[in-house]
């Protein structure tokens, strides 16, 4: 039976000079009682707001009280990882209809600030391809792009209006008859500046090929388009500025001879790099994470200029321009150096707890030692060394951890979210 958390006051009556302030937010809410995924975790003012299952909560940044809870009448099935700058969002959930509960077609839009309900709509299939079971969605600027199976479709967060259907032609297989050269969406991904849809294309000899492509949602009509080789595909975007995104020959739960391919503004390749060789897995070996939601993947960051991977061993930068390797920092085979915010040539990161000590923030680059920036509690090593692998943010000075999964076996008490600070 795994050892409850300690509380907040626990924590705080048992630091040790040097170590940080931190909190513990556990919840009563109720959950199935098995390993539950948890979904997106969104910084809003002065709250976080966390998915899990069929409740949206949002916890006060300072002391992780709960500020406001929302339940929705199903389980969530899809959510993004981005919001609006005003701090809208849509989520994805399960229909509450008895018979209807595997179909996952049912969206409302949240005010993340104020926990309020907006619109609601109900999906409808639109394709024999289409898997009611999964939603994916992203949120670029004010613009929603949901992807439905074989379909996806751009609409206004404000109120739900559909505003047109991402296009299906397939510009690359002339040769095919004209009912077998439309590409499907499969995924798509979304930031501040871009908003991206990848598509599965039919390409020579039943080869299937994997494309992505700029949509300008203001202007409805696609920027540019690039295309992996035959029986390529494209799994996980790094990043949407600049645009880096994985490529493999199986999506599954192991990719299979995987890449990173970095384009320009202009959807012309950059640079690519093959981690593979160095033994660097993709999304620290969670590669099936998310399923639809291809921004979903741990151990990734971009600037514009280096990429910054984890691996079992440590961390590696990669320049953008070139694909070459620039630097590595190791660390022991029992921790994880996950990357958080890069700042003036070197790289904030989240040093994991081992079996004896307790995580950290550090400091490194490429020709600094690592360093120490803010040591965690040591009462908190075993709740934290539980939660590797899990969602990892700074905000402000503020470390975020949350879980991988929460279980919702009453017993357990598992914790939804862990934060330090100095």
């Amino acid at each position: 039976m795994p050892t409850d958390p300690p509380s907040t006051a626990e924590l705080d009556a048992a630091r040790k000079p040097g170590e940080a302030h931190g909190w513990v937010a556990g919840d009563s809410a109720d959950l199935p009682s098995r390993d539950v995924l948890t979904g997106p975790v969104w910084s809003v003012g002065d709250t976080i707001v966390q998915v899990l299952y069929r409740h949206v909560v949002a916890r006060r940044v300072s002391d992780g009280a709960v500020a406001w809870r929302v339940s929705l009448p199903a389980p969530v099935c899809g959510a993004p990882v981005g919001m609006t700058p005003d701090g809208k969002a849509v989520v994805a959930h399960r229909n509450p209809a008895v018979g209807e509960e595997e179909k996952c077609d049912q969206i409302q839009m949240l005010d993340l600030k104020s926990g309020q309900k907006g619109w609601v709509k109900k999906l409808t299939t639109t394709s024999k391809l289409d898997r009611p079971k999964t939603a994916g969605l992203s949120i670029s600027g004010a613009f929603l792009v949901l992807h439905q199976g074989a379909t996806a479709s751009v609409h206004q967060v404000s109120d739900g209006t559909e505003l047109f259907d991402v296009p299906t032609d397939n510009p690359w297989s002339s040769t095919l008859a004209v009912g077998e050269r439309g590409c499907h969406p499969t995924a798509s991904a979304a930031g501040s500046t871009k908003m991206l849809v990848i598509s599965s294309c039919p390409g020579a000899d039943g080869a299937q090929f994997g494309q992505i492509m700029e949509i300008d949602p203001r202007a409805r009509k696609v920027l540019w388009r690039y295309r992996v080789g035959d029986g390529q595909l494209i799994a996980k975007v790094y990043s949407t500025d600049p645009v880096v995104f994985t490529t493999t020959t199986s999506v599954s739960s192991s990719f299979s001879n995987w890449r990173i391919v970095a384009l320009d503004r202009a959807g012309k390749v950059r640079s690519t790099i093959d981690p593979e060789k160095q033994g660097i897995p993709p999304c620290l070996g969670l590669s099936d994470l998310g399923g639809t939601a291809a921004q979903v993947c741990r151990g990734a960051l971009a600037t514009q200029d280096t990429l910054f991977l984890t691996s079992e061993t440590g961390l590696s930068a990669f320049g953008l321009a070139d694909g070459k390797p620039r630097w590595k920092s190791d660390v022991g085979s029992d921790r994880q150096l996950r990357p958080l915010r890069a700042e003036g040539g070197t790289l904030l990161a989240y040093l994991g707890p081992s079996k004896k000590e307790a995580g950290r923030i550090v400091r490194v680059g490429p020709k600094k030692a690592m360093t120490t920036v803010l040591r965690h509690p040591s009462l908190a090593r075993e709740t934290e060394y539980g939660m590797q692998g899990g969602d990892v943010a700074l905000v402000g000075r503020r470390l975020i951890i949350s879980p991988y999964w929460v279980n919702g076996d009453d017993r357990r008490h598992d914790t939804r979210l862990l934060s330090f600070t100095p």
